[in-house]
């Protein structure tokens, strides 16, 4: 623990080897709780291996894994009783039911299936379901199902390998509003995906993997990046002089539009976009520039060092 707020994830010098191949190297990770993390990267990049870690399904051959303030090297089953894990490939022993699916996972955890059942259900919105066979459902239903199980006995922290995978668009929304109310109701998650766009509906920060090494650790840019203006004009004469006559910082250059420093502020920005209209500009395009996670992504996957100075700052390892 770490003062009033402890750690989540506490990861030093982690590595995993399989044979001469090192799935993770020397991986540093450290996170609190209360978020949602996306954890990306390319096939094979580690993201499964260290979830695996983490969950302490697998041990790791170097380095420091503490989860939930404890040592999951030394107490991995005290650590298995704090996470919950929904690997890619969960399946459901289809000929039970969901009741008996759920009634025996409660068994298994020493939980009471009378109250345990009908509590989890209703947050998982299967209620209506606990009946039917796991073979009658569809991939949508299964994954609610499987994260059920998971979370029979409320872990601090759960894990999630590709939950999106196979999931038509509906399902993929409601998927999205799933972790947002258990994230609600106490719980840390870090899910792995390829859908960044996905992601970015519920995650708070992202981890970033490559060839088994963190790459960086960054909050969600799903905000406008602070004190940066996309400005565009009606006409076709070069913008960018324009704006430094006029005393405004150009950042970047790109012809009819530009993007330019302002403060933050909504007022000062309403300043300056009356200052430009007042000196003449044909101003048809003014709003602060936001950045996505798959521009985070592919901006550190492609650096591995050092992100754009106009835009959010990457916390880079390496």
């Amino acid at each position: 623990m770490m003062g009033a707020s402890p750690l989540l994830i506490d990861v030093g010098e982690l590595t995993v080897r399989y044979g001469r191949h090192d799935a993770l190297s020397r991986i540093s990770l450290a996170l609190p709780p209360g978020r949602i993390t996306a954890l990306v990267g390319p096939n094979g990049a580690g993201k499964t291996t260290l979830m695996r870690c983490l969950a302490r399904l697998i041990a790791p051959d170097e380095g420091r894994l503490m989860v939930c303030g404890l040592d999951a090297i030394a107490n991995p089953r005290a650590v298995q009783q704090r996470v919950g894990f929904v690997p890619d490939d969960f399946g459901l022993h289809r000929g039970l039911t969901v009741r008996q699916l759920l009634h025996h996972q409660a068994l298994a955890q020493g939980l009471a299936p009378r109250v345990t059942i009908p509590d989890i259900a209703a947050l998982l919105g299967v209620s209506q379901h606990l009946d039917d066979r796991a073979s009658s459902l569809s991939r949508g239903w299964s994954q609610r199902v499987a994260i059920a199980l998971a979370i029979l006995h409320r872990p601090p922290l759960v894990i999630l390998d590709e939950p999106a995978s196979g999931l038509d668009p509906d399902a993929r929304d409601e998927l999205a509003r799933l972790l947002k109310r258990l994230n609600a109701e106490g719980m840390s998650l870090l899910v792995s995906s390829h859908i960044l766009a996905e992601l970015e509906a519920y995650c708070t920060d992202m981890v970033i993997l490559e060839d088994g090494r963190l790459v960086a650790q960054v909050d969600a840019p799903t905000h406008a990046v602070p004190e940066v203006i996309r400005v565009a004009v009606a006409d076709q004469a070069p913008l960018a002089p324009r704006l430094s006559a006029l005393g405004v910082v150009v950042v970047r250059d790109e012809g009819r539009q530009v993007l330019i420093e302002a403060a933050g502020a909504a007022t000062e920005r309403a300043t300056l976009l009356r200052q430009l209209v007042e000196a003449g500009l044909p101003v048809c395009h003014f709003e602060p520039v936001t950045e996505r996670l798959a521009d985070v992504y592919r901006r550190s996957i492609a650096s591995g060092a050092s992100a754009a100075p106009s835009l959010p700052t990457v916390r880079h390892v390496g």
